[in-house]
């Protein structure tokens, strides 16, 4: 039961965090050709989907994601919008073959789910809890957050995996260097 709670025992939050999101959110979200969901009056998601199609459609300036028309005539960065520029930028590389309507909110909100679960569990596992029941079951009730369930409507606020990772490479990594790389890819995922 150890051996399989230290490998395979993380795959149940995850999964979790998957069921907590198709059942809050469902698979219109998830779809990457859906983009009505996005129009719902009173969240930010209209504005943030805008920020994408305005980013999406101008011309490649540098640094890179910066752009015009959003905020015309001021130049804005992807990154002071709701746009999530950790898809934002990888997206507008392919933006010549994706179809006219084409958003990645819901896939970003799934892997906030996801990643909650998954880096709960480890941090579990970072604080030395051994109980494989404790492992899962914390992992679960990471996904569980009150403010991940309630700040759907802000889709940048919804990555409090974030900070877990954040904690669990803190009390995870002993070598000072490791930690440092691991703590820099963080800030250039935040």
């Amino acid at each position: 039961m150890k051996e399989f709670s230290r490998k395979w025992g993380v795959i149940i939050p995850v999964a979790f965090g998957f069921l907590v999101f198709m059942l809050k959110l469902g698979w219109p979200v998830l779809n990457p050709l859906s983009t009505n969901w996005l129009m719902t009056s009173g969240s930010d998601w209209a504005p943030d989907y805008l920020a994408w199609l305005f980013y999406r459609n101008a011309d490649w300036d540098f640094p890179i994601g910066v752009f015009t028309g959003y905020s015309f005539p001021e130049t804005v960065s992807i990154g002071l919008t709701g746009g999530i520029p950790l898809l934002a930028v990888p997206f507008k590389v392919l933006r010549s073959i994706l179809p006219e309507y084409f958003q990645y909110f819901g896939i970003w909100l799934m892997l906030c789910y996801v990643l909650q679960g998954f880096f709960g569990f480890k941090l579990l596992q970072s604080f030395k809890v051994k109980n494989p029941i404790l492992l899962v079951l914390g992992g679960c009730f990471m996904v569980l957050s009150y403010s991940l369930l309630d700040r759907i409507g802000h889709i940048n606020l919804c990555a409090h995996w974030l900070l877990l990772a954040g904690v669990y490479i803190y009390s995870s990594e002993k070598k000072l260097f490791s930690a440092i790389w691991k703590h820099g890819l963080l800030i250039f995922a935040s």
